[in-house]
């Protein structure tokens, strides 16, 4: 929605266009729900975070393949 990607554009500024978990600066980042909607969390800022794609799975507990690092 128009509404989330002002929020996600939001998150991505305020982390400096960096993976907070490693410091990526990905062209790729992901805006993260530390605490998931579907349990109560929000899209609030203090609920989001940038995650490079790597720590984006590992934060879900994925495996990493060669090919994705």
């Amino acid at each position: 929605s128009p509404e989330w990607r002002k929020t996600r554009m939001r998150a991505l500024v305020r982390d400096d266009f960096k993976c907070v978990g490693c410091g990526d600066e990905s062209l790729e980042l992901h805006v993260h729900h530390i605490i998931p909607v579907s349990k109560g969390g929000s899209d609030l800022l203090d609920n989001l975070k940038s995650l490079c794609i790597k720590c984006h799975r590992e934060t879900h507990g994925y495996k990493i393949k060669i090919h994705d690092v």
